[in-house]
C-alpha cells in the first residue's frame, strides 16, 4: 500500500500554513516529518487524513482518492493516531457569531472566523497572533485567568509567538463573550480598557 500527497497547499485564514508540498510513502516505510514548532508538520498530516481540508493538492491511498472518498471508507484503510495538544472549541454557529461581533467591538478580528472543530498548538504558532483572548472561567470553578496566562507565556513552543512576546493575552468572563445585551458590551468595555489604557484616562 502507498500513500502519496502531491502539491498540498493550505490556509487558516489569510495565513498561508503548507504551499505546494509532496509526499510519497511507500508499502511498510516508515516516514518521520522533521522541522521547527509551527512549520507545518501536523497541518500537513491533518490534511492528508481529512481532518483540515486543503485548498489544493491530491492524496491517494494506492488508486483510492482520499479526499473524494468517504470518511467511513478511507477509516477501512487508513488508521490515525493523533497528538493530544489541541484546544477545542464546542461552541453553537450562534454563540461563534456572537463572539466574532463581541470581538469586533474592540477591534480585533477571529482569525479562525469559520473555522470549526480543534486547533492545534502547531496551527495556533503558525497563524502567530498578534492578541490571544482566553476565556475566563473561575467564577464557575474553572482554572484563573493569571494561571492561565502564566502557563502560556511559560510553554516554549509558544515563545515565538507576537501575543507571547509582547505580553498580549487578555482573559474575558466567559458570559460576557457569547450573547447579545449589556453584558457583551460592559465585557468589551473591560477588556478595552485593559487594552488600551490611554483612551480612558
Amino acid at each position: 500500500m502507498e500513500l502519496t500527497a502531491e502539491q498540498m497547499e493550505i490556509r487558516i485564514g489569510k495565513k498561508e500554513i503548507i504551499k505546494n508540498v509532496s509526499i510519497r510513502v511507500k508499502n511498510q516505510q516508515f516516514v518521520g516529518l522533521i522541522g521547527p514548532n509551527g512549520c507545518g508538520k501536523s497541518t500537513l498530516l491533518k490534511s492528508i487524513y481529512k481532518s483540515l481540508v486543503p485548498q489544493k493538492g491530491t492524496v491517494f491511498l494506492d488508486d483510492m482518492d482520499v479526499l473524494k472518498t468517504s470518511e467511513k471508507k478511507v477509516s477501512q484503510q487508513m488508521g490515525v493516531v493523533s497528538q493530544f495538544n489541541e484546544m477545542h472549541f464546542d461552541l453553537t454557529v450562534q454563540q461563534m457569531v456572537m463572539f466574532n461581533d463581541s470581538m469586533k467591538m474592540v477591534k480585533l478580528n477571529n482569525i479562525f472566523e469559520g473555522e470549526t472543530g480543534q486547533v492545534s498548538l502547531e496551527t495556533l504558532i503558525n497563524v502567530d497572533p498578534d492578541v490571544l483572548i482566553i476565556p475566563d472561567w473561575s467564577n464557575n470553578g474553572g482554572t484563573t485567568p493569571d494561571a492561565i496566562k502564566q502557563a502560556l507565556y511559560a510553554n516554549s513552543k509558544l515563545s515565538s509567538m507576537k501575543a507571547i512576546k509582547n505580553k498580549q493575552i487578555y482573559a474575558v468572563d466567559y458570559n460576557y463573550m457569547f450573547g447579545y445585551g449589556y453584558n457583551t458590551i460592559d465585557g468589551m468595555e473591560i477588556l478595552a480598557k485593559e487594552m488600551y489604557p490611554d483612551l480612558f484616562k
